[in-house]
């Protein structure tokens, strides 16, 4: 992804891995959160991820009016 320049769409999915570690680690070994798998292990998808923003990035980068935030993205 940084090689071929999708610089924001790498940012999303490394701030999105590490907001889920936080939360995971503050609300506690006792919480739901502590028994999902995390995203670094769940390749597909993070492969899903990684496909629709780079799309949504290339098309912001090629000015054609897409909005390139996601809302309401699960993890």
């Amino acid at each position: 992804m940084l090689e071929r320049g999708f610089h924001r769409s790498f940012a999303e999915i490394f701030d999105l891995i590490k907001q889920q570690a936080d939360r995971r680690l503050a609300a506690g070994p006792d919480s739901n959160l502590w028994s999902q798998r995390p995203l670094t292990e769940e390749p597909e998808k993070l492969d899903v991820m990684r496909r629709q923003l780079v799309e949504a990035e290339s098309a912001m980068l090629l000015g054609n009016g897409l909005d390139y935030k996601f809302v309401g993205l699960a993890i």
